[in-house]
Formats: C-alpha cells, structure tokens, sequence
C-alpha cells in the first residue's frame, strides 16, 4: 500500500491478486488516509473495486495523447510556451525515455538523454519532460516527480568588437554570397537591439523610412512593442532588402510564400559565416545584442532609455548592461592610487 498527497487529499495506490488499483480517500491528514485506506482494501479484496488501473501509460503514450493536447489547447499557455514544449517533443522523440513507463522514468534516466546543440537546446528537452512529469503527478499516474537536473547554459556575455564585425560583414558581402539578409539583420540587431525573432517576424508596414523607425508590434515580453531608431545603413539595408514591395514580411522564407524566414535559419548563416571569418564559434548571433546594450549604456548612462529600446520589463535585466560603471569604477581606483603614490 502507498499512500500520496494529490491537491489536498491523500490518495492510496495497492495491488490486490495482481492486479492495481488506485483510489482517493478524501482525508487530509495521513493518520485519518491510512485508516481510510485500509476500509478501501478490505473493500476490494471482497469484491468491490471501483478503481482498476491496468498500470502507468509510456512516456510516448502520454505525450501523444494527453500531453500535446494540453499543450494546443490550454488557453492559459502562451504561444511561445506552445511552440517550445512542442520543440521539446520533437527533441525527445528518439530518446529512450519515451518507452519507458512514465512511472518508472527517474532522475538518472532523464540524465542519460542526449540531444544535439547547444546546452539551451539540451535543456529545452529537459524542461518539456520536466513539465510531463510533474503534470503526471497531478494526474496520480506517478507518486512524486523526479528533480531534472539542467544543463548550466551559455551566457552571452561576449561582445560583436569591431574586427569580428569587419570580418563577417567581409565574409556576408563577398561575391557568390547569398547572405544579403543576414547582413542586415546583423546591423537591425547592433544598432536597434532587435531579437532575432522580432527581425524575422517584421513586415514592411511597419518601417517608416520618412520618420526613421520601426514598429516593433509583439515580442517575447509585454514591453516588446515598442518603436525603434533607425540608424543610416539600417535604412540603407532595408531599402535594399525591401525593394520596390509595399507590403509582405520584410524577410520573406525563400521556400514557403507568404510566411517569413525561420530565425534558426539566420542563426545557420551566422555560425557558417563566423565559421568562413575565423571568428570564435563562441560568439553567437544573440551576442549583437548584448554588443548593443552594452554600447547603448556606454552612450547614454541612461538605463531606462536602454530598458526600453530593448524591451525589457524589468530595470534589473537592462542592469547588467552597466560594465561602463565598473570600467569608471577601476579609473577612480587608479587616480586614488596615484595620489596616495602607493604602487
């Protein structure tokens, strides 16, 4: 016999004859539950049962079925939220977790997943199955979910420094090239801090080349709509890229009409040309715009300017774009040390 908490209730998991049986005892304390529990036994093994289960689905069978249901049709879940645990299915597919009974799948297994890609990616499988689990347990098909430990992911600390932005701009514009867009989307993200996504997603309705600025209408945060400067070779590139077309996404998908490039096709195109640059695979596309937050902080010593361009909702978030402070800081530090003539 096991007992565990479901909500507030304590419910009772035994086997009598072979065969398993589950059931609520409507107690919330475990003292009154186990009494219960016994009465719901001896009830059973004398012909009454009312709660047969024929044992715990597979991971696969409770992804396919009851799982991506929730996830497509709970209103409660963000779009974004949507599509990432939808990924996460994706990445999980082949692993050998998905054939496991969902009540047998423990800490150690999920720690012998591997998927491809960065760290983030990784952890993207991880938290989808992190989310089954724990739906799982709400649902009584497991007792407790398991702790899934995450992979530590990269921080994109590093900056887009002038050489490696002369380098792959080279690299984007040299003859036989067909990274036009990436070129532009590279100048939208360290001139205006624009998310791949939001760049991807941008129609040509919402650039206004007369005032110098773009709309940016949904983002990943409440704060992301928001209208951005732009600065002269954003408009010279967009020009360009747009044309003489008056409506449409600004960066249509060559293979599907009426629908915009994917951003982990820019995200292809910047690693092959860093990778043609000699530039440090280390240094990813979403590093631009941290290369602008940084340069934006530097500029105007103003974070809730910087906050806003970059559509962020919280000051903290934009806080960590002040290395100005800590530079200043280490020159104040130096001027006292000369005065006290201390080497």
């Amino acid at each position: 016999m096991q007992l565990y908490k479901r909500g507030k209730y304590f419910w009772v998991r035994f086997t009598v004859n072979g065969k398993q049986y589950r059931e609520g005892t409507k107690e919330v304390t475990k003292a009154a539950a186990g009494t219960r529990a016994t009465e719901i036994i001896n009830r059973v093994q004398g012909g009454k049962p009312r709660a047969a289960i024929h044992g715990a689905p597979t991971l696969a069978e409770f992804a396919g079925g009851w799982f991506t249901e929730w996830v497509k049709s709970n209103a409660r879940l963000a779009f974004k939220s949507r599509e990432y645990y939808l990924y996460g299915l994706l990445l999980l597919k082949e692993q050998k977790v998905m054939s496991m009974r969902i009540d047998a799948i423990s800490a150690e297994d999920a720690d012998m997943i591997r998927v491809a890609g960065s760290p983030s990616t990784h952890n993207t499988a991880l938290r989808t199955l992190r989310r089954m689990l724990n739906l799982a347990a709400k649902r009584g098909l497991v007792t407790k979910a398991p702790a899934i430990n995450l992979l530590e992911e990269n921080r994109r600390t590093l900056l887009v420094e002038p050489d490696a932005e002369q380098r792959i701009a080279d690299e984007l514009t040299r003859p036989g090239r067909r990274r036009g867009s990436l070129k532009t989307a590279l100048y939208m993200i360290l001139d205006a801090g624009m998310r791949p996504k939001e760049i991807c997603s941008m129609r040509i309705e919402d650039v206004n080349f007369e005032r110098g600025f773009v709309y940016v209408p949904k983002s990943k945060t409440r704060a992301g709509a928001r209208f951005l400067a732009l600065t002269d070779r954003m408009k010279e590139k967009l020009f360009a890229q747009i044309g003489a077309r008056v409506e449409g996404y600004v960066f249509p998908s060559p293979r599907f009409d009426g629908s915009p490039i994917k951003s982990q096709a820019l995200t292809a195109a910047w690693r092959k040309a860093c990778k043609a640059a000699g530039v440090s695979p280390d240094l990813k596309l979403y590093c631009a715009r941290h290369t602008f937050g940084t340069d934006a902080m530097n500029a105007s010593k103003n974070p809730f300017v910087v906050m806003k361009a970059m559509g962020h909702t919280e000051l903290r978030t934009t806080e960590r774009y002040q290395h100005h402070d800590i530079l200043e800081l280490g020159a104040q530090m130096n001027e006292r040390n000369r005065k006290r003539a201390v080497n």
